[in-house]
């Protein structure tokens, strides 16, 4: 199986602590990646495969919004998850339209919530990504 990928960006070093230890403490294997900033981020992105990017909604510079949408470009495969102190229901419509945000979450949030989605993800990104759709494939849809 191929190692698995996290671009975890947040201005603030707490979080990036917070969640290094507990996705280091899962046992699953991913390589993690960190930025405090949006810019670092999207240059991880320029250099790295990432299967999952995890942002703060609200950095200085760059929103975690605007990270998202430049990420798509550089990684559009990548499943994304974003983060906020602000649960507004404005900003959560955006994300998921705007930038693909697969899971929001509110801080603080619950850790094994996380590592759930995170595996959610994982498991999902897989099944994605080996499906092969051809005319050998026998796919019939509603042909009764």
């Amino acid at each position: 199986m191929k190692q698995k990928t996290i671009l975890i960006v947040d201005d603030e070093k707490n979080i990036l602590a917070t969640l290094k230890r507990i996705l280091e403490e899962e046992k699953e294997g991913y390589r993690v990646f960190f930025a405090d900033s949006g810019i670092k981020g999207l240059e991880i992105l320029k250099c790295e495969n990432i299967h999952l990017i995890i942002t703060n909604y609200r950095m200085p510079g760059m929103d975690g919004l605007q990270v998202l949408k430049r990420a798509t470009m550089l990684s559009p495969d990548a499943v994304k998850f974003m983060l906020t102190g602000y649960a507004d229901l404005d900003v959560v419509m955006k994300a998921k339209n705007e930038g693909g945000v697969y899971r929001f979450f509110t801080k603080p949030w619950s850790n094994n919530e996380i590592l759930g989605a995170v595996k959610q993800a994982f498991c999902n990104f897989d099944t994605c990504n080996n499906l092969e759709f051809g005319t050998d494939n026998n796919l019939e849809f509603g042909t009764e």
